[in-house]
């Protein structure tokens, strides 16, 4: 090979290792990612002090039911996830009440009052439920006496032990006497092309009657109980 080959030849191997090496210190370099950089990690999130988490499993009420819940007995704090929920005084977790949604004014308004007695016969077994196995959460934090009167003027459920809960025999009363009145007033109600939902309204409150006769009576007794 002559001098002037091999000084070729030499300037060449020099030229093609600093483009090796170019290469390599390149930021944007990538021969098979042999030291892959870590993926981005989610970050952990950390619950705050003081925050409980409850889980309640709450049945999802049926296709044309509503489900009723605290806020409609005007205990809104009391619902999941409220300043003032207590498991173990929750009483729709394992009783859900559900009732008939049929938008007509007059008789959703009965299916919901009906359900609202029932959750509030519900709502008083458990606080005479508490009060019994002498919960000591429940006192805490409703601000109950184990004594009469349960219901302090400084508790919460001051208004549904001294309020509701009195009237509530007389308003289940009422509200016998105003399904008597829809009984007879669906045929009319419902006539021509609404007269196929007849049967589904009618059972309906045939439903919240025998609820309300059995509701009355039990509260007939919590009333007594929880004085």
């Amino acid at each position: 090979m002559s001098k002037r080959n091999s000084l070729i030849f030499i300037i060449m191997i020099v030229l093609g290792s600093c483009m090796f090496l170019a290469g390599c210190c390149s930021p944007t370099a990538n021969y098979g990612n042999f030291y892959p950089t870590r993926p981005p990690q989610k970050p952990v999130e950390q619950a705050t002090e003081g925050t409980k988490v409850q889980s309640t499993d709450l049945q999802k009420p049926p296709r044309g039911l509503v489900g009723l819940t605290m806020a409609d007995l005007g205990l809104n704090a009391m619902d999941p996830g409220g300043a003032l929920y207590v498991e173990s005084l929750f009483p729709f977790k394992e009783t859900p009440v559900f009732y008939m949604n049929i938008n007509v004014p007059k008789y959703d308004t009965f299916f919901k009052d009906a359900a609202a007695i029932r959750g509030t016969v519900l709502l008083a077994q458990k606080i005479a439920d508490a009060l019994d196995r002498g919960d000591q959460e429940v006192f805490f934090n409703y601000k109950l006496s184990p004594t009469p009167p349960i219901f302090q003027q400084n508790s919460p459920l001051y208004v549904f032990g001294n309020e509701t809960l009195p009237t509530a025999v007389d308003k289940t009363t009422s509200l016998l006497k105003t399904a008597s009145e829809l009984l007879s007033q669906v045929k009319d109600d419902f006539s021509g092309v609404q007269a196929s939902r007849i049967p589904k309204v009618t059972n309906g409150i045939n439903e919240s009657i025998d609820n309300l006769k059995k509701a009355r009576e039990e509260l007939q007794t919590l009333v007594g109980r929880l004085k």
